[in-house]
Formats: structure tokens, sequence, C-alpha cells
């Protein structure tokens, strides 16, 4: 495949799987229905000739009436206003963390994905699997970069910071064929190995 092709696959599966800002959604909505309920209440409870008069408008107008525009809190209610709709703005338009990682976008094979901690998973398994590991501590997923902490089954008397070295770069290798051969995007793994009495 061509490296345009490959582009293109890239590109499709990322929107294939788009982020979700489902907390900014779920915010705004509830927002948007608290706000539509009390308009939906003062207009209903009107017409029926009986006010609920949940928001209290003669009083907000006469502070607005009464209030100038250079008015500090006129001033600082703005500015708040402002940023949210700003932040609203920008969270809508900037894409967020997808919720799950293309696997193998060729292109021809229909695109495949794997959340962030099934990834993190699989390659603590493949980081085990390799001789003289007893055990990961730790796999953090940030950007680009994989970061796996990993403990040695002993420490070796003769030359251990070698020996460490030997076990991270084993580690990494691992690591670098398991992300080969999930075809996920380019993450640079990170390896920190220590003895597991360290």
């Amino acid at each position: 495949m061509t490296v345009r092709g490959r582009t293109l696959a890239v590109r499709a599966a990322r929107r294939t799987f788009p982020p979700a800002r489902t907390t900014p959604a779920a915010l705004a909505a509830t927002a948007l229905t608290v706000a539509g309920a009390v308009v939906a209440l003062e207009v209903v409870t009107a017409l029926a000739g009986r006010p609920w008069y949940l928001v209290r408008y003669d009083r907000l107008a006469a502070w607005a009436a009464g209030t100038r525009w250079n008015d500090p809190a006129v001033i600082a209610t703005t500015a708040v206003v402002s940023l949210l709709g700003l932040g609203s703005l920008l969270l809508g338009v900037l894409p967020g963390r997808p919720r799950l990682l293309p696997l193998r976008a060729d292109g021809r094979d229909p695109v495949f994905g794997v959340t962030r901690g099934g990834l993190c998973r699989t390659l603590a398994a493949a980081a085990e699997d390799v001789d003289g590991v007893a055990r990961v501590r730790r796999v953090r997923l940030h950007g680009d970069r994989v970061t796996i902490d990993v403990a040695g089954e002993r420490r070796v008397p003769v030359g251990p910071a070698r020996a460490e070295d030997d076990l991270g770069r084993r580690v990494e290798d691992a690591v670098r064929v398991r992300l080969g051969e999930l075809g996920v995007r380019p993450i640079e793994p990170v390896i920190r190995s220590r003895p597991l009495d360290g």
C-alpha cells in the first residue's frame, strides 16, 4: 500500500471511532433541559392564571434597568458567560481523546478498535511473557508513548544495571512486536525496569 493510501486509511479509521464528549454534552443537555422546563412551567402556569413565579422577572427587570453597562457585576457576568460559551465552542470544535484506537487500518479490511485499557492490558501481557519479568507494575498510555514499569525476578549480583538494561531492551522488543501485530498507530514504548526487591 502506498503512503497516501495508508494515510487515507488511517483517517478513515479515525473517523470510524470519533471521540466522545459525553460529560460536556450531558452537562449542556441538563442545563438546557432545566432552563426549558422552567420556561415551560412559567408559561403554562401564567396561561392558566396561576403563575408560579419560579424566577422573579420583576426583580431581574428592575436590576437590569438600574444597572449601568460598566458596572463590575455586569462586566464579571458577561466575562463568565463569554468564557463558558467559548469553552463550549472549543469543546465542540476540537477533537477529544478517542474512545477506541483503530487497529490495522489498511483500507481493505473492516476497521477494528481497542480501548486504551484493553491496549494497556495486552501490552502488559506481552511484557509479562518476557523471561526475567516477575510482574508488570504499571502501564500508562499517553499520546504517542506507552510507559511500562516492570519488575525483574531477582537482583543479579554481578552487573545488575546491565541485566536490567537487557531486561528493558527485551521487554521493549516484545512490546514493539505486539504493537506491530495489532497494527496500532505508531506508539513509542518506554520501558522502566527495576529489580523486584528494589
